[in-house]
């Protein structure tokens, strides 16, 4: 996490915390040994070192888990623990979005977005703003939400006596400008 992140967008930490989606476990966990050591599966001595399961156990070897020389016709009816020794070589039938030549350990950085230019910066002395009018903040973009937060668009700083013409005028005064996205400053 790098804190510079939060000038362009003040979400940004709650997004990279939410970025990834755990699918699942990409081997057996200690857990699933366990279960299957539990099992009356018997165990092969003789698996090698590219067939470790979680934490370098050895996996159990039953006829539906030993890999088979060259890819099947068909399915299989459960998926097998270890890799087949000869994988299709042949092209998919779909191909892959945006390929890479090999697995990486961490996610790619994602292609550069390119941001709009920032309208002027927000000028808290200006009393001419109206609804619609766009205005930068440290890089992000803030629109005077409508007609009826208008007159607080042109508030710079919150004075009391507004409560006297408006019960809620200190909620209309904190939600005048809507955060419309980050902006590449010009």
């Amino acid at each position: 996490w790098n804190d510079s992140l939060l000038a362009r967008s003040e979400g940004a930490k709650e997004l990279w915390m939410n970025a990834w989606e755990q699918l699942g476990a990409c081997s057996p966990t200690l857990e699933e040994l366990m279960e299957l050591a539990a099992s009356d599966v018997s165990w092969d001595c003789n698996i090698n070192l590219n067939n470790q399961g979680a934490m370098g156990t050895e996996v159990p070897a039953t006829d539906s888990t030993l890999p088979t020389e060259s890819p099947t016709s068909t399915p299989t009816s459960s998926p097998t623990m270890l890799v087949t020794k000869n994988p299709t070589v042949s092209p998919t039938s779909i191909p892959t979005e945006s390929p890479t030549r090999s697995p990486t350990r961490s996610p790619t950085n994602s292609p550069e977005v390119s941001l709009q230019p920032c309208p002027p910066a927000y000028d808290q002395f200006k009393t001419i703003y109206v609804a619609g009018d766009q205005v930068t903040v440290k890089s992000d973009i803030f629109k005077c939400r409508d007609k009826d937060h208008e007159m607080y668009c042109n508030v710079g700083t919150w004075d009391d006596n507004l409560l006297d013409q408006n019960e809620g005028a200190k909620e209309m005064w904190m939600n005048a400008w809507e955060m419309v996205d980050a902006c590449t400053p010009t």
